[in-house]
């Protein structure tokens, strides 16, 4: 990922607004407990111009597993769904 400035890192993402692939994928970067669910793309292009909508937003545990070993992380994460 290349070189931005603090200015370009959104402080929260909205519902109902839209936001381009870069500054969804420095969020992300720079918010290590949020995770953003995209169904139409599968990776995040920095130089694109596209534009994705947040849907909805959820807060929640994951539960997940790593081989035969159940995980859960101590605090939630937040959930972006675009």
């Amino acid at each position: 990922m290349s070189n931005y400035f603090e200015d370009d890192v959104p402080e929260k993402l909205e519902i109902g607004k839209s936001y381009t692939e870069k500054e969804l994928l420095i969020f992300v970067v720079e918010n290590e407990d949020s995770v953003i669910l995209c169904e139409d793309i599968s990776m995040f292009d920095e130089c694109s111009t596209r534009k994705h909508t947040v849907k909805n937003i959820i807060k929640a545990y994951p539960h997940y597993s790593t081989g035969r070993n159940y995980q859960i992380v101590s605090k939630p994460k937040t959930y972006y769904v675009i």
